[in-house]
């Protein structure tokens, strides 16, 4: 079995955006996976049809020898569109070898461990009253624990708050610790001695 083509098709459904991919064999059978990446859909795309003419004529199911191969193909690894266009093309080809084999595929990772899985829902609503009733209705489909949900409003528009937001780059907000001020020698905890302090009076340090 070989690699023949693979498809990206984009659509929103319901005005939401999806990456969608399809894998195609010359036996006929194909595998479908989604690399969706919010804001980054056309990108993510592009990367798959980037990728695609490597992957021609490869067996479909070496999953994992293909996943390194897409790994280490480029120079500079990494980063969440090349993540996504890998992950869509590694869905497919694990659906695919589930048809081949005739299970699920979680029958071919090891096996049922659970009897369901946690999900994620989003209530929206323009007021509080709006967002109840949604949240409600995903009470009365099943969503049991308020974890896996959750509840947002309409925000007042900026001029009410009377809070005009900042235009000034914070980059400690970025950073993998955050210090108001230095720590000393006992509470540093493996700070780098390495301090910069930003126009604000904070400061900041990177984990050593």
């Amino acid at each position: 079995m070989k690699i023949t083509d693979i498809k990206v098709l984009l659509t929103a459904p319901a005005g939401r955006n999806f990456v969608l991919v399809k894998v195609l064999t010359d036996e006929g059978v194909y595998g479908c996976g989604e690399g969706t990446l919010n804001g980054n859909e056309p990108v993510v795309a592009k990367a798959i049809e980037h990728m695609t003419p490597l992957l021609l004529g490869m067996d479909p199911l070496r999953t994992e020898d293909i996943w390194q191969f897409i790994y280490h193909w480029p120079y500079f690894r990494g980063g969440p569109v090349y993540a996504a266009a890998q992950g869509a093309i590694d869905l497919a080809l694990w659906d695919l070898k589930g048809k081949v084999a005739g299970l699920p595929v979680y029958q071919l990772l090891g096996g049922r461990s659970r009897r369901g899985a946690m999900v994620y829902r989003h209530a929206d609503g323009r007021d509080v009253k709006e967002a109840a009733d949604n949240v409600r209705k995903f009470l009365d489909q099943g969503i049991r624990s308020s974890a896996s949900s959750r509840a947002r409003t309409a925000v007042p528009a900026r001029s009410a708050l009377n809070r005009p937001r900042s235009r000034t780059f914070r980059p400690w907000r970025f950073s993998s610790r955050t210090c108001i001020s230095p720590p000393s020698s006992s509470s540093s905890r493996g700070c780098a001695r390495s301090w910069a302090t930003t126009s604000s009076s904070a400061t900041t340090c990177t984990s050593g």
